[in-house]
């Protein structure tokens, strides 16, 4: 079981389009998803005695572990893929999500990457607490 999959949805009262309805319930994941990779990436840089940075980029906080020995599993084109549905989510200029229609193959690859990352910063920040 995904550890991120206990969210249950609220009976709909109104019938908007079922599309509507799915990306208005997709940018939601995608924007939390994205919030808790950056809190554990950050919980991660401040085990390491890193300063907290402000930032909404998760290449940006994987890069400061890198550049501090820890290498995260997390790849460029990951971070890239993460860092473009969070964004223009968070701050649209015109819709959510601008060039393409939300869809289950992004959204299983947001949920797999968030369940594989925040897996991997509890691991690496138990182990540090436990020094």
């Amino acid at each position: 079981m995904n550890r991120l999959s206990g969210y249950v949805m609220p009976p709909r009262t109104d019938k908007p389009p079922l599309s509507a309805w799915k990306a208005a319930c997709l940018i939601h994941v995608f924007k939390t998803l994205s919030r808790q990779l950056k809190k554990s990436l950050k919980a991660v840089c401040l085990s390491m005695g890193l300063p907290l940075k402000k930032t909404h980029s998760i290449g940006e906080l994987r890069n400061d572990l890198l550049r501090a020995g820890l290498v995260i599993g997390i790849e460029d084109d990951d971070c890239e893929f993460l860092d473009s549905i969070y964004l223009p989510s968070k701050y649209p200029l015109g819709s959510a999500l601008p060039d393409f229609e939300p869809d289950s193959t992004i959204a299983l690859r947001c949920l797999d990457l968030a369940d594989r990352i925040i897996a991997e910063a509890v691991d690496i920040v138990s182990s540090r607490n436990r020094r």
